[in-house]
């Protein structure tokens, strides 16, 4: 809400993912006065899915939120490759009930690629309890999540667990990786700007989580996704800003020589120039957006490399 000077009025703004927004004057006690705007949900027009919103039990009973974006003209007879975007950062929630503009999920939806989002349990905002499951062991109990979130999708016979892609930036590159090198279920991983080991990355977010390596030698060994390489299956594909001063580009070139010392080929990656944490300039980010498209297709849709 946004309130007047004297706190005698505010506007209130709500949206959903199957409601694209309304504005509404309230006066301070928060009774309606006006209804000053409502957006009109364009997807008849434009052909557009529709989220549906779940909540799903994980292997110890524990209830996430997962969200579902269908085609428009889905249809439960066919079968359909699974694309996952994902973030699962410590109390950042990837499962949000807000008009979602993302055009490329509807392009995915149009070209018969199903999107889910889920918010593993450390993602949830429900307080140190939910986020402490990563204490001293960052990147293990979301996996697991994950996995159990696409096997509840997969269960459906028009969700294929032969076709499931996963993507994401920053803690959401390592997520990928992760997922990638841990688990079987992932037939592509599309990770940016990723931290593959906690040892290369900054004190104060690290050692809240991790502590020292003197002090957690173990987890910062079981957590590294450089000693998972070996475990890799499905394609990998990396990217990572030359000059990201967030997460070191050391990150990536760390992850290429742990593949190759695995003898793993299934993999490529791309180091974008004059770029940081995220890419900013227009035309590489449209490079890395038709890099996505091009693996989506060869690696999911089965369309080949062209």
């Amino acid at each position: 809400v946004s309130y007047n000077a004297d706190r005698s009025l505010f506007l209130d703004r709500l949206s959903s993912l199957t409601n694209p927004g309304i504005v509404r004057l309230c006066d301070g006690d928060g009774k309606e006065v006006r209804e000053l705007c409502r957006a009109e949900a364009p997807a008849a027009e434009y052909a557009l899915g529709t989220w549906e919103l779940h909540r799903v039990k994980t292997r110890d009973g524990l209830e996430l939120d997962a969200a579902v974006l269908k085609p428009a003209d889905f249809d439960p007879e066919k079968s359909y490759a699974v694309w996952v975007s994902t973030y699962s950062g410590p109390a950042a929630p990837s499962v949000r009930n807000r008009w979602s503009t993302n055009s490329f999920f509807h392009f995915l939806n149009q070209n018969g690629v199903i999107v889910l989002q889920a918010t593993v349990r450390t993602s949830t905002s429900r307080g140190p309890e939910a986020t402490s499951a990563l204490y001293r062991r960052v990147g293990l109990q979301e996996v697991e999540d994950m996995v159990d979130v696409v096997e509840w999708l997969t269960a459906n016979p028009w969700a294929d667990a032969a076709r499931v892609g996963i993507t994401g930036y920053s803690f959401g590159g390592t997520m990928t990786a992760n997922c990638l090198c841990r688990t079987d279920r992932f037939k592509l991983g599309i990770a940016g700007g990723g931290v593959y080991d906690w040892r290369m990355y900054d004190t104060i977010y690290t050692e809240r989580y991790m502590r020292t390596p003197s002090d957690n030698l173990e987890g910062y060994e079981a957590t590294s996704v450089l000693g998972a390489a070996k475990g890799l299956t499905g394609f990998l594909h990396m990217h990572h800003g030359i000059m990201d001063d967030n997460v070191h580009v050391q990150n990536m070139f760390q992850m290429s020589h742990a593949l190759m010392k695995a003898g793993k080929t299934s993999w490529s990656m791309m180091a974008y120039p004059q770029t940081r944490h995220g890419i900013r300039d227009r035309d590489l980010s449209w490079h890395a957006r038709q890099t996505e498209w091009r693996l989506i297709r060869e690696h999911l849709l089965g369309q080949g490399a062209n």
